[in-house]
């Protein structure tokens, strides 16, 4: 694994830790801070859960310097859906901008997975 690319994961492990302490259902006034709407508690744990756990698995391949392919596609795309519906949510009014921009992180990383994935392709076709 090429240095830029662990760096990213550990980045983007860091990252997910930090965006699953928003969505820990104890922490409204974190959310609220941000200007995220009002959501149950339930829906709230399972975001947290995802988030944090897809967090430790980019640790995970950074430490082991390998990841799975696959793994990175599926984070490729709920990165950049979540980065992508928060942008919606903010250019249509219905949450502040604060909540919309802080999914840009996930957009970079999107793309940084993707470059990896067609810097990587020739290699996994072998």
């Amino acid at each position: 694994m090429k240095p830029w690319f662990r760096t990213t994961l550990f980045l983007t492990a860091f990252n997910n830790f930090l965006g699953s302490l928003v969505f820990f259902p104890p922490f409204f006034l974190l959310r609220r801070l941000l200007g995220f709407p009002i959501s149950h508690s339930f829906f709230l744990g399972v975001l947290w859960f995802y988030i944090l756990l897809f967090g430790l698995v980019y640790a995970y391949f950074a430490i082991r310097a390998k990841a799975d392919r696959s793994l990175i596609v599926v984070g490729l795309l709920g990165k950049a859906f979540f980065a992508l519906y928060l942008l919606y949510f903010g250019i249509s009014g219905q949450i502040p901008w604060l909540a919309a921009l802080s999914g840009l992180p996930d957009l970079l990383f999107a793309f940084l997975f993707m470059l990896w994935l067609l810097e990587t392709r020739k290699q996994s076709q072998a």
